[in-house]
């Protein structure tokens, strides 16, 4: 069994896809069990842009970086998620999102625990607003394409290895 998943190059970079998106799911598994749930009506919802010096090899340019915060009526803490957009001035995205979360919105966050007792800006993970997920920092949708892949390359490998 060991000698098909690393036979050849294309076998060895199934397993890998397998491998690494199962391990991918995992660590999210363990990362969400040190998530703090808020639930509370949305105070003000409001977007910062901050402009961000960077270095190229040809020069320097600006880029410029979303930050949407969410201030909730139950607490002191502002939560935010970011977008960097380069050189544009909005984001659709974030837009989307603050249209949909009026003042006094019933709104559910899942944040980092740790986050959340050390600092005052705390990373939203997962945001909800009523029945509709309007933020999820992580997207099962990739890993389970990088999964089929995976086992499609296997299939492949052993396909052409009977050969």
């Amino acid at each position: 069994m060991i000698q098909i998943l690393f036979k050849n190059k294309i076998s060895s970079l199934g397993t890998f896809l397998i491998i690494g998106s199962l391990s991918l799911i995992l660590y999210h598994i363990y990362k969400s069990q040190n998530l703090h749930i808020l639930n509370g009506s949305s105070q003000n919802v409001y977007i910062e842009k901050e402009r961000q010096a960077g270095e190229f090899k040809y020069g320097e340019t600006n880029l410029n970086v979303l930050y949407l915060y969410i201030e909730l009526k139950s607490s002191n803490k502002r939560f935010y998620m970011y977008e960097n957009v380069g050189n544009n001035d909005n984001s659709s995205y974030l837009d989307n999102i603050v249209n949909n979360i009026s003042k006094a919105t019933e709104i559910k966050l899942w944040v980092d625990n740790d986050e959340f007792e050390n600092y005052e800006d705390v990373k939203v993970q997962k945001l909800r607003a009523g029945n509709t997920i309007l933020y999820n920092s992580f997207n099962y949708q990739y890993i389970i394409i990088a999964i089929i892949a995976g086992f499609i390359l296997l299939i492949i490998s052993v396909k052409y290895a009977a050969d």
